[in-house]
């Protein structure tokens, strides 16, 4: 049976109509961590920027010096950033199941059993990106370096071969979090849903991984002072909120329709 994605956004947009408090406590808390996170950043440029001002330095070891310093900055936003975003979207789907098995919500509880799956939600994100990390580390020597032409051809038949792992599995995270079975049950059975079905899972993937970032993306480019910052930090958070509903709702109805 076919899943009618129009009718997913539909509902999707009713669960936020109707549950306004939770929509409201999720986006905030998704855009406090973002700014958060943007105050933090600013501040370590800040600090690097400073150490290099008042010491004198040659220009050549300088530029060394900052370059270094900007990517592990870089390094740990980016860990610490991706660690919370997962965290709050295992909350929230957590959550939303919850609320839309009718049952009550009680949110310290849900974050507690948030803290025992995160882990394994880790861990699952890692191992369907393997292959597609696998592809890309291949392709970039081949990009920069043009006598490295053949690991570019074996990077990027890696990279189709990645991206066709990550559609077939890229529920099994969501899977993990609401079945409560294992990391190998959940990929395995995640992947026998996936049995002919590759291609609304890679419409799923096209909406929720490259149309709303991509939404996302231009909402950031209107922030241009510091109250359009927080504004469209609110929208770009709200996105994310709607994006879990949007991947509960398909999830529910691919695993019901296999």
């Amino acid at each position: 049976m076919t899943i009618n994605f129009q009718q997913i956004l539909q509902d999707s947009w009713n669960f936020i109509r109707n549950q306004r408090k939770f929509t409201l406590m999720l986006t905030l808390t998704f855009c406090l961590v973002t700014l958060i996170l943007n105050i933090f950043g600013s501040s370590l440029f800040q600090s690097v920027t400073e150490t290099a001002i008042n010491e004198p330095i040659d220009k050549n070891e300088l530029s060394t010096m900052m370059q270094r310093v900007q990517s592990g900055n870089f390094l740990l936003l980016y860990v610490v950033n991706q660690f919370i975003t997962l965290l709050l979207s295992t909350w929230g789907i957590l959550s939303i199941h919850q609320i839309s098995r009718r049952q009550s919500v009680d949110y310290m509880q849900t974050a507690k059993s948030t803290l025992g799956l995160i882990f394994g939600v880790i861990i699952l994100n890692i191992l369907i990106a393997l292959p597609l990390m696998g592809g890309l580390i291949n392709i970039i020597p081949a990009a920069i370096n043009p006598a490295a032409a053949s690991a570019g051809i074996i990077g990027f038949a890696l990279m189709i071969f990645g991206v066709y792992v990550y559609v077939r599995l890229c529920l099994a995270p969501i899977h993990y979090t609401v079945s409560k079975t294992n990391i190998f049950a959940s990929l395995q059975q995640t992947w026998q849903l996936g049995n002919k079905r590759t291609s609304t899972l890679f419409l799923y993937c096209l909406l929720v991984y490259f149309i709303v970032p991509f939404i996302a993306q231009q909402v950031a480019f209107l922030a241009n002072n510091t109250f359009l910052n927080i504004i469209t930090t609110l929208i770009i958070s709200f996105l994310s909120v709607f994006t879990l509903v949007v991947t509960y709702r398909f999830y529910i109805l691919f695993t019901q329709k296999a």
